[in-house]
């Protein structure tokens, strides 16, 4: 697999969350992260508002600001 930087990693965790159903190890899987290393990267994009997560559920969604993105 060749090096992705990370604004093709953020790109592709929002691209799987773009349904609103997606949970952390189907994002985990799509996009090819340890569990480490998807929880950066949740905790990043949770903190610039660019997906939300629906705590009852446990699942991500797009969020506007996401979605520009």
């Amino acid at each position: 697999m060749k090096y992705r930087s990370r604004f093709d990693i953020a790109s592709t965790i929002l691209n799987g969350a773009m349904e609103g159903t997606a949970t952390k190890t189907r994002l985990m899987y799509g996009s090819f992260l340890s569990f480490a290393q998807i929880n950066e990267y949740l905790k990043f994009l949770l903190g610039k508002a660019l997906i939300s997560r629906d705590e009852k559920a446990r699942t991500y969604a797009l969020t506007e600001k996401g979605l520009r993105f």
